[in-house]
């Protein structure tokens, strides 16, 4: 009896321990689990776009993001002048351009309530710095070139005293282009007088061409006076989307022709500063130089 009793207790005892261990593995086992980092992070869903409906800005986005060759080693970098006019106004859009990281050059009014501001603050910023030079436009009066302008019914010697104030007014010049002018420019002998000033005066001339029968190559060649002119306009047409295509597509076309080097003038204003925000780092990635206009001049 005794030994059955004893037996009965053994089987008990080994019956109990098994499982207590069983119930200890499993409760170890879900220990273990509820810390354990999953092997893969989950996918998250695809995500929507941000902007649902195309705005100018995403449209052209995808543009700019093609907007010249790559630039292979060996091939003669592409350069272009950028040439802000109409400085003087407003410092405020001035700060901003200035903001952005590539050498502008910026092209000042004479005789306006900022226009040596701007160019004390273009001079410490180390820009270029062109006089904005007042010309009579073929639809003056009804256009009027402003302060300090030549006008064709200036004598010779009125010509010559005003351009000495209008160059005397502005500090730190490399150089000059015409404002408005479309009539003056055509316009040999008074041009003469303006060439041969900026030639005693060691300066360069941008022509603007504000006319297609502009005498300002000729004339300069004759005299031997550095010169340039103007490419392309940024933003005769005001339109975000069309300023932006100028800055990438226009460049495109042109650098399709062999041009190596071209200058384009802008405004300072709201819609082509943004452009230029998003355009010249990508013209930059890109291989394009920006250059001042003095790096063009011939």
């Amino acid at each position: 009896m005794i030994k059955r009793r004893k037996w009965g207790w053994a089987v008990f005892a080994i019956i109990a321990t098994v499982v207590i261990s069983v119930m200890a593995l499993y409760l170890y086992d879900s220990g273990n689990q509820e810390v354990k980092e999953p092997k893969h992070t989950p996918r998250s869903e695809p995500r929507q776009a941000l902007v649902e409906t195309p705005t100018p800005d995403s449209q052209e986005k995808h543009a700019t993001e093609s907007i010249a060759p790559k630039h292979k080693i060996g091939q003669a970098r592409k350069r272009v002048a950028i040439l802000i006019d109409d400085i003087g106004y407003d410092l405020s859009p001035l700060y901003e351009l200035l903001k952005i990281d590539a050498p502008l050059t910026f092209a000042v009014l004479p005789h306006y309530a900022h226009s040596v501001d701007a160019a004390n603050i273009l001079h410490r910023a180390k820009r270029e710095i062109l006089l904005h030079l007042p010309m009579e436009p073929h639809a003056f009066p009804d256009e009027n070139p402003g302060m300090g302008a030549l006008l064709m019914s200036m004598s010779d010697r009125q010509i010559e005293e005003e351009l000495d104030r209008d160059l005397d007014a502005i500090p730190f010049l490399s150089g000059v282009n015409n404002h408005m002018g479309s009539k003056f420019m055509e316009d040999e002998a008074k041009l003469n007088i303006v060439f041969k000033e900026l030639k005693k005066r060691n300066l360069f001339f941008v022509d603007s061409r504000t006319t297609a029968l502009s005498r300002g190559q000729e004339i300069a060649k004759k005299l031997r006076l550095r010169f340039v002119a103007r490419k392309i306009f940024i933003d005769n047409d005001r339109d975000y989307v069309t300023i932006l295509r100028n800055l990438t597509t226009r460049i495109n076309e042109e650098f399709a022709h062999k041009s190596e080097a071209f200058v384009m003038i802008g405004h300072p204003r709201l819609k082509t500063i943004q452009a230029l925000k998003e355009a010249i780092p990508v013209l930059k990635a890109r291989g394009i130089d920006i250059v001042p206009v003095s790096a063009l001049v011939q």
